[in-house]
């Protein structure tokens, strides 16, 4: 199996494990020490802890999502990253109703090969207000 196909099965294993709404299991798929800045939150996530709990509201969301675009790099022999495009469908409230909203959203992970754990996650928002 070459690199990009590893770092992609570690992505998508990623994204099935959130579709699954386990806090706990997603955070397991993070370094001890990883680091998330997700879509949805305010601050900067270090540390298996931290990233349940982000994961803990993020579920609420039940969210749903599907890659829509990966470019993979290869960092040295143990490490590499992915940067792309994804779509959530979460639960929103929109006054007293509960209604699926389409989020896409652009990432970057890198991940060590050697123990499949992602070492940093970065998404957010893609930008409503496009310049090119």
């Amino acid at each position: 199996m070459n690199k990009s196909q590893e770092i992609y099965e570690i992505i998508d294993n990623w994204l099935s494990t959130v579709e699954d709404c386990d806090s706990k299991r997603i955070s397991q798929l993070y370094a001890k020490d990883g680091i998330l800045l997700g879509t949805v939150a305010e601050n900067v996530k270090q540390g298996r802890a931290v990233i349940k709990t982000y994961f803990d509201e993020f579920k609420k969301k039940n969210p749903v999502g599907v890659l829509n675009s990966i470019i993979f790099t290869e960092l040295g022999c143990s490490y590499g990253s992915a940067d792309g495009n994804y779509t959530f469908e979460l639960d929103e409230k929109s006054g007293d109703e509960v209604i699926r909203v389409k989020v896409p959203a652009r990432f970057t992970f890198v991940v060590c090969l050697k123990t499949k754990f992602i070492h940093i996650h970065h998404s957010s928002s893609t930008p409503e207000n496009k310049i090119f």
